[in-house]
């Protein structure tokens, strides 16, 4: 936790040299604070500010950002209704930031996007994902770096605590307002706004970071688990026979890799299928799981 940054900044410092650095801008304080400490090297990053087309004041933002930056990059999305229905305003909109920055980056030939997370965000994502009845998966929170399509995206301050960023590097002059921040209908906010009153009574941060860790110990002994299962599995009589506890860690993973992590419910639904030992095709987004020969396939 505490080596994390030291190691990391090293590799970001090497990537900022030739070039191949950006960091993810919305304008907010986290961002701002992340900006503010690669000052010195402004020159040699670039900055991706996504617009979602769903602040209303979205088009002054753009104007402001265009007269403040010169090295900035402007993305635009627009949000699809078929994706807020299936993965909610705030995931939908994630998705496709995502996306358009990795589109960015090839054609810029960025190899790094810097992410402004910190450790409170860490925090305040494990809550949301506890909520939701996420897998241990969702309950590792938020990974320090993770890659998409050769682009490397790496949260350097994902284990520093805000207010302790504030201090060292100072309260950034310039921040963009955003009315959603104070919003209590997204979820974030509003457990923000609890987390803030028990931080007050409670040092559960630490505690938190412990349980991470041990989840994450778990997922990789799943890990393990599936991909000795891999070898040996896909054909309908061995998956038939497998225990259920293990089924499910097997089709995890399986349909993690090859769609998305999968909900509960569907797991337990494909394995009713599967021991059923009848041919099955289910739909979902997009994919198609079925028995072709006897084997489980996705296309």
């Amino acid at each position: 936790m505490k080596n994390f940054f030291n190691k990391i900044n090293k590799l970001i410092l090497e990537k900022i040299k030739k070039k191949k650095v950006a960091i993810s801008y919305s304008g907010g304080l986290d961002s701002n604070l992340l900006l503010n400490y690669y000052k010195k090297f402004k020159n040699k990053i670039k900055i991706i500010y996504i617009n979602h087309n769903l602040n209303p004041d979205s088009l002054e933002n753009k104007n402001k950002l265009k007269n403040k930056f010169k090295n900035i990059i402007i993305g635009n999305i627009i949000i699809k209704k078929k994706k807020i229905k299936s993965m909610g305003l705030e995931g939908a909109a994630r998705f496709y930031r995502y996306k358009k920055i990795t589109e960015i980056c090839r054609k810029e030939k960025i190899k790094v996007v810097l992410l402004g997370h910190n450790f409170n965000d860490f925090i305040e994502t494990f809550f949301i994902n506890l909520l939701r009845g996420s897998s241990i998966y969702g309950l590792i929170s938020m990974k320090n770096k993770f890659k998409i399509k050769n682009v490397y995206f790496i949260r350097p301050f994902i284990y520093k605590k805000r207010l302790s960023l504030i201090k060292k590097i100072g309260m950034p002059k310039f921040i963009l307002k955003d009315k959603s921040n104070k919003n209590n209908n997204f979820l974030r906010n509003y457990l923000r706004n609890i987390l803030l009153l028990i931080s007050n009574k409670i040092n559960y941060e630490k505690n938190i970071y412990k349980i991470v860790e041990n989840i994450k110990n778990t997922f990789k002994i799943s890990k393990c688990l599936y991909k000795i299962d891999k070898k040996k599995n896909f054909k309908m009589k061995k998956l038939r026979k497998m225990k259920k506890f293990r089924l499910l860690n097997f089709l995890n993973f399986f349909l993690k890799k090859k769609i998305f992590i999968p909900s509960r419910n569907w797991l337990l639904e494909i394995i009713k299928q599967i021991k059923s030992g009848k041919n099955f095709l289910i739909k979902k987004k997009a994919k198609c799981i079925f028995i072709h020969k006897n084997k489980l396939k996705i296309k």
